[in-house]
């Protein structure tokens, strides 16, 4: 691809880059710019083009690579340099298309999950929890009913079961703010300590 400059000089001239030198800089940027615009140009679409210049990609790509120049991998040659910098133009064009026109949220893509055994039948997620989830649960109610009463315990299992503050009361006979009062304690109690 690039017959300017002869290959047994390009390692020197990566090695004088690395290690800081103007030049170098000066000389692959005069040298492998054409390269870089091409490749934006090639991936560059009309509507991107309407809103960004071809050298504002050219920048970027520039500005990425001396930016990260310890990080930039050795090069073989020539060409293998210019494959890098072709590839970061394009991965920055269509980076930045699709952050202007959001490709990837195309929810017409979407794919509906079915039973296999089933075509028409769809899948739907569980909301159960995951046995973790009721490990987790299940410790957290040893340590809340722990030392109880049987009251206690039993106001506990009936809110468990989703029972009313007043279906607690008429079953045990006591009175709804009593039955309020002992979840209540018992869950400052816990949270304490």
């Amino acid at each position: 691809m690039s017959d300017d400059l002869p290959s047994e000089t390009f390692p020197e001239l990566m090695q004088q880059l690395r290690a800081g030198s103007q030049d170098a800089a000066r000389r692959i940027f005069e040298q492998y710019g054409e390269f870089i615009y091409r490749a934006v140009r090639r991936r560059l679409n009309r509507e991107l083009r309407s809103k960004f210049d071809s050298q504002d990609f050219v920048q970027s790509v520039w500005a990425s690579f001396f930016l990260n120049i310890d990080q930039v991998r050795t090069f073989n040659d020539p060409d293998d340099f210019i494959r890098y910098l072709a590839r970061m133009a394009a991965n920055k064009v269509i980076d930045e298309s699709r952050r202007r026109f959001g490709v990837g949220r195309n929810v017409n893509r979407e794919l509906r999950l079915v039973d296999p055994v089933n075509d028409d039948k769809p899948i739907y997620i569980s909301n159960a929890p995951t046995p973790s989830e009721e490990l987790i649960a299940k410790e957290q109610w040893q340590t809340l009913t722990d030392d109880q009463t049987p009251r206690e315990k039993a106001v506990f299992e009936m809110r468990a079961e989703q029972s009313t503050f007043a279906e607690i009361a008429r079953r045990l006979k006591i009175s709804p703010s009593t039955a309020r009062r002992i979840v209540e304690r018992r869950l400052r109690r816990s949270s304490n300590g």
